[in-house]
């Protein structure tokens, strides 16, 4: 995951942000990538949470800060 956290990272550093709108095909193929990334921390997510639970139990989802986390930024994105 960290690997992907960092393409993820890297994909970002590449947006044209002169272009907010993504008119260019260059952001509209940055953007799709980035879908992409935001599917792969959605799926990791739920499988965590199926793994471990959501709430009850003691290795939970969200008994972990970091989790919490991690929760709010795949909810945001």
């Amino acid at each position: 995951m960290i690997l992907v956290i960092l393409a993820n990272s890297i994909c970002l550093a590449f947006y044209d942000y002169n272009d907010r709108d993504s008119l260019t095909d260059y952001n509209k193929r940055v953007d799709k990538v980035n879908l992409v990334f935001t599917a792969i921390f959605i799926i990791e997510a739920v499988l965590r949470i199926i793994a471990h639970g959501f709430i009850m139990g003691k290795n939970a989802y969200l008994r972990s800060g970091w989790n919490i986390i991690d929760a709010a930024v795949v909810v945001s994105g």
